[in-house]
């Protein structure tokens, strides 16, 4: 039975050589491969079995609904073969294809390790691309139906009219005033202050004013601005207390 250091050697050995991956070995004995375009993780889990081996990717996704992610990867892992589809508790999202490439106790041949990595890549990105496309339509209808939830009209007030109050509260002053109020709003608005209630106070109020004295004012302030009879002199006199003189009386030579 291979030792699991061998098996460590017979995969990073063909790794680098045949494909130019960089490979490194972990604490645990596993293998982070490093591609051109994705990264994966290399393990056989037990020395009793260096015949099999996991390719695994894992992706940190869009978090959403975890009943619709478990779902999505249940429905995945039934569709492509040889894949499941994990979600983790971490947000992160497990790929893997696991498969025995050897008879037991055996290590698998340098030529059957880089004829079967090329395939298991390709179920690998296969199950991440619908994965990733299906989380994100349901994110996607999930936010549409949030905001067809927050669009729908609001229920009609007793008379007809839509009550903006529901769907806008700042505008629930103005429900009021079209009437949709309660005898109990109604109550409480008329033990407010006038300002509240949209009432002039008693100052602004000017009191109602009887015509009849209207007129009786105007004429005795007319009778007072009017002047007295006796201090009234005529023109005649008013020349005289002046010295004026008669035109009849100049000198017809000057």
């Amino acid at each position: 039975m291979a030792s699991k250091q061998a098996w460590i050697r017979r995969y990073t050995d063909t790794l680098t050589r045949h494909f130019g991956w960089e490979v490194e070995a972990d604490n645990t004995g596993d293998l982070l491969v490093t591609t051109p375009d994705w990264k994966y993780v290399v393990t056989n889990y037990a020395e009793s079995d260096p015949e099999y081996m996991e390719l695994n990717i894992y992706l940190r996704i869009t978090p959403g609904d975890r009943d619709t992610l478990e779902a999505i990867a249940s429905k995945i892992t039934k569709q492509i073969k040889a894949v499941k589809v994990i979600v983790l508790d971490d947000d992160r999202t497990r790929f893997v294809v696991g498969m025995v490439l050897a008879p037991q106790d055996t290590l698998p041949l340098p030529r059957t390790i880089i004829d079967i990595l090329p395939r298991a890549r390709k179920l690998l990105g296969s199950a991440v691309r619908d994965f990733t496309t299906e989380s994100e339509l349901a994110g996607i209808a999930a936010a549409s139906q949030q905001e067809d939830l927050e669009d729908r009209p609001a229920p009609p007030t007793e008379d007809g009219q839509e009550d903006e109050s529901i769907r806008h509260p700042e505008n629930g002053h103005a429900g009021a005033a079209r009437g949709s109020m309660t005898p109990e709003e109604t109550e409480a608005a008329a033990q407010q202050s006038p300002e509240a209630v949209g009432e002039p106070e008693e100052s602004d109020q000017l009191p109602d004013e009887d015509p009849a004295s209207e007129d009786s004012s105007t004429a005795e302030d007319a009778s007072s601005e009017a002047p007295d009879s006796d201090d009234q002199r005529s023109p005649d006199s008013s020349a005289e207390g002046h010295g004026s003189e008669d035109p009849s009386s100049e000198d017809p030579g000057r």
